[in-house]
């Protein structure tokens, strides 16, 4: 039923909103050189890697200028791409990820990729449900934590 539904409720959503995604990636196009979409890999349901799809933000030359970390004004995202990470237009292609089925509406958020995340992961899947569940669109996941989290839990001890 859940599939069925992110099945539905995203296809409707690229219907509803594909004016200003056809907008927004003529903007992309227009205002820098280099693709439209942006893809990453990321890791999902049962740990197998999939490509998450977003706006590109960044001039193309991102890549070799830096880290595949921002932070503040990084100098290699585009003034259309501060406007569109702002208002998290730049997500709205991930609809297309819960078309194919690699993500959900709700769920936990989809792990970067990194090799030795990968095996981290596939190690730590003993010990945790993560990895077991569609990952979701940011924001959304909010609403519903995945119940291990990223961030150790730390008890302080009063001795």
């Amino acid at each position: 039923m859940k599939r069925f539904l992110d099945f539905v409720i995203s296809a409707f959503a690229i219907i509803i909103l594909s004016p200003l995604l056809i907008t927004v990636a003529a903007m992309v196009k227009v205002a820098s050189p280099g693709q439209v979409l942006f893809r990453q890999q990321r890791i999902g349901k049962n740990f197998r890697p999939f490509n998450i799809y977003k706006f590109r933000t960044m001039v193309r030359e991102a890549p070799n200028r830096g880290t595949d970390i921002t932070f503040g004004d990084d100098p290699r995202i585009t003034r259309l791409g501060r406007i569109l990470r702002k208002t998290k237009i730049d997500e709205l292609p991930q609809l297309l990820n819960v078309l194919r089925g690699d993500m959900s509406l709700v769920g936990p958020k989809a792990g970067s990729s990194p090799i030795w995340l990968i095996c981290f992961a596939k190690i730590m899947m003993i010990f945790s449900k993560c990895g077991r569940a569609l990952p979701t669109l940011p924001r959304l996941n909010i609403v519903t934590r995945p119940p291990c989290s990223v961030k150790p839990k730390i008890q302080r001890k009063n001795i």
